[in-house]
């Protein structure tokens, strides 16, 4: 039988801090760390912060990066998309890709990763 889970509460403030790699960025897990069918990421990341160097994939079925705050540049194996605050772009997980900050603003970030079945912890 399948069970639903219960409703949880993550405060931002009490989300607990993750590392999912880059410069300049700061992180944190706003859903449970036990939930694998949705992963939300609120990101605060710092003027001209940035992504790894090479581009690298996750390990999900669909990523969505939704800019709360400031600017922020998703680069993907085919082209660079320069997203603004209320701009969402989706992608397949195992799609190559990389971000930058491309100002000396910090930007907010969410990334929501669906059908994932990694540990963010």
């Amino acid at each position: 039988m399948l069970e639903t889970p219960e409703a949880q509460l993550i405060a931002l403030d009490d989300a607990p801090a993750v590392s999912l790699g880059g410069e300049g960025i700061s992180e944190k897990l706003l859903t449970p760390p036990t939930q694998r069918a949705v992963q939300i990421i609120h990101a605060t990341i710092q003027g001209r912060g940035r992504g790894e160097e090479e581009l690298y994939t996750v390990d999900c079925i669909m990523e969505s990066i939704h800019i709360i705050q400031g600017k922020f540049v998703l680069v993907t194996s085919a082209r660079e998309f320069l997203l603004q605050e209320g701009d969402t772009v989706t992608l397949p997980g195992s799609e190559p890709h990389s971000w930058y900050n491309p100002t000396d603003k910090n930007a907010k970030v969410l990334w929501i990763l669906t059908g994932g079945s990694q540990n963010i912890t």
